[in-house]
C-alpha cells in the first residue's frame, strides 16, 4: 500500500472513532505532506493494521519554521529561538531558523501602485523567498520576538504585514497562498525586561487572532526575562528548557480553542 493511502486511510479511520484532536490534527498534517509529496515513498504501515498509538505518529516528521525578529542577531530572542530549533530536531524534525532582518527591508506599500503589470509585488527584498519558500510549507512555526511598547518588534509586524501582498485577490497566486498559510501549528516566544504579567497580553491576543484567521492552532507562548545579551540563560524560570520543550512538542501538545457547540467530552486527558 502506498504512503499516501497509507495516511489517508489512518486520518479518516481517527475522524471516525473520534480520536484526541491532537491525534487527528498529527495526521491531517501527515496528509498535507503527502499531497506535497515531501514525505518519502517507503510504507511505515501495514495495509491491515490498526490505528497506532500516539507514540508511533513522530515516524511522521514535519517541518517546522523559526523566526526571530529582534533586530539584535545574539540576544535573548534568538536564544530562546535557538533552544526551540534544539528541541525540534532532537524530536526529529526539520527545523530552519531564519532572522527576519535578512529577508525584510521595507514595510508593506499601496499595492494598487506596487504591483507590475503581472500582479506581482516588486518590493525588491528577500520578503518572497521567506513567504513563499519557507513560512508556506513548514507545517508549525514559531514566533521569537522582544516585546517593544507591549507589542511585538516592528520586524515581525512588517513580516505578518506584507503577507497581505502573497494572499490579496490582486496576487496572481493568491488562493494558493491562502491555502499554504492555513491550518499551522503555532508557538510564540518573547523576552521583555519587565517582568510584569501584563506586558504580554496584546502581542499574545494579536498572535491568537491570527491564528483563529488562518485556522491555526495556537500552541503555546514561553516568556523569558532580561535586558543584557545573555539575560535569559541567568533567568530562574529557565525560559529556555521551556523553549526547548515547546520545539519538541509544537506538534504533539494538546491545543483547543473550544467555541459553545465544539463536540468534548467530559475529560480533557482521556
Amino acid at each position: 500500500m502506498s504512503r499516501r493511502s497509507d495516511v489517508a486511510r489512518l486520518f479518516h479511520k481517527s475522524v471516525e472513532q473520534s480520536q484526541p484532536p491532537h491525534v487527528i490534527e498529527r495526521l491531517f498534517i501527515a496528509v498535507k505532506r503527502v499531497q506535497r509529496k515531501d514525505l518519502p515513498s517507503v510504507s511505515v504501515f501495514g495495509p491491515n493494521q490498526a490505528l497506532p498509538e500516539l507514540r508511533v505518529l513522530p515516524l511522521l516528521a514535519v517541518k517546522m519554521l523559526i523566526i526571530s525578529s529582534s533586530p539584535r542577531r545574539d540576544g535573548n530572542s534568538i536564544r530562546l529561538a535557538q533552544a526551540a530549533q534544539e528541541g525540534a530536531r532532537e524530536a526529529g524534525h526539520e527545523a530552519e531558523l531564519v532572522l527576519v532582518d535578512d529577508y525584510i527591508t521595507s514595510f508593506l506599500r499601496d499595492c494598487r501602485i506596487c504591483r507590475n503589470d503581472a500582479g506581482d509585488c516588486t518590493i525588491d527584498d528577500r520578503f518572497g523567498e521567506l513567504f513563499l519558500e519557507k513560512f508556506i510549507p513548514a507545517d508549525g512555526v514559531i514566533f521569537a520576538t522582544p516585546i517593544y511598547w507591549y507589542g511585538m518588534s516592528g520586524q515581525l509586524k512588517t513580516f505578518f504585514d506584507r503577507t497581505f501582498c502573497f494572499y490579496a485577490a490582486s496576487c496572481p497566486n493568491s488562493g494558493a497562498n491562502s491555502e499554504g498559510m492555513v491550518n499551522k501549528r503555532i508557538g510564540l516566544l518573547l523576552t521583555s525586561e519587565e517582568t510584569y504579567p501584563g506586558a504580554e497580553l496584546g502581542l499574545v491576543h494579536q498572535l491568537q487572532e491570527y491564528c483563529r484567521y488562518t485556522h491555526s492552532s495556537f500552541v503555546d507562548v514561553v516568556r523569558g526575562f532580561g535586558n543584557k545579551r545573555g539575560d535569559v540563560d541567568d533567568d530562574p524560570c529557565r525560559p529556555l528548557g521551556d523553549a526547548k520543550r515547546l520545539g519538541a512538542e509544537l506538534f504533539d501538545r494538546l491545543s483547543t480553542d473550544y467555541c459553545l457547540d465544539t463536540p468534548r467530552g467530559a475529560s480533557v486527558w482521556s
